[in-house]
């Protein structure tokens, strides 16, 4: 990313560690690593450590962010029904876009930064009259429905290209895989919110 100076190594910022990083994480969370990032960035590991001390760390950088891009999309209304439709909407497509990012959100459940999340969403259900303890506990039920069919799609879509590729021994899981493949995990979650 940045070239070395006569034999030194590169300045480089943390946000071209995150930016790497994030580049890193198109291709999974499971092949990420600090060895990698590092060779990725061109400098040292002990550079990144200098930055960033662990992977746990970055990840909860970039989750955060994740959650703040996701509140920032929404073009928020007068309805509290709009609203929690379009935030579910808006959390849905960005943890489908990339199966990381469950990986990503899962470093920061019970942080701040989500508890915050759960309040904001629990504001809007408030709007419909119930009491803000019920109100926490129903936005915390629709995070898990969004996770939750996420999940599942990813997951669904992956052994689905593996059983494309070979089919199992037992016809009854194919039919139920052949009949799962008909549905719309779109519709089933238009459905499900």
């Amino acid at each position: 990313m940045t070239t070395a100076r006569s034999g030194r190594p590169p300045k480089v910022s943390k946000d071209e560690i995150l930016d790497a990083a994030r580049e890193l994480l198109a291709g999974g969370a499971d092949v990420f690593s600090m060895r990698k990032l590092s060779k990725h960035v061109g400098i040292s590991l002990s550079s990144i450590y200098n930055h960033y001390e662990s992977k746990d760390l970055i990840f909860q950088v970039l989750a955060e962010e994740l959650v703040e891009d996701v509140w920032a999309t929404l073009e928020l209304t007068e309805s509290w029904e709009d609203n929690l439709y379009m935030w579910s909407k808006a959390y849905w497509a960005m943890l489908r876009s990339n199966p990381a990012h469950i990986v990503l959100l899962s470093k920061i459940t019970g942080s701040q930064r989500s508890l915050d999340q759960i309040d904001r969403l629990a504001d809007f259900i408030c709007q419909a009259g119930i009491e803000k303890q019920a109100a926490l506990l129903k936005a915390q039920g629709l995070v898990w429905i969004v996770w939750g069919f996420a999940t599942f799609s990813i997951g669904y879509r992956e052994q689905r290209q593996r059983i494309e590729n070979k089919p199992p021994q037992a016809p009854r899981y194919q039919d139920i895989l052949s009949s799962l493949a008909n549905e719309d995990t779109d519709a089933l979650f238009e459905t499900a919110i």
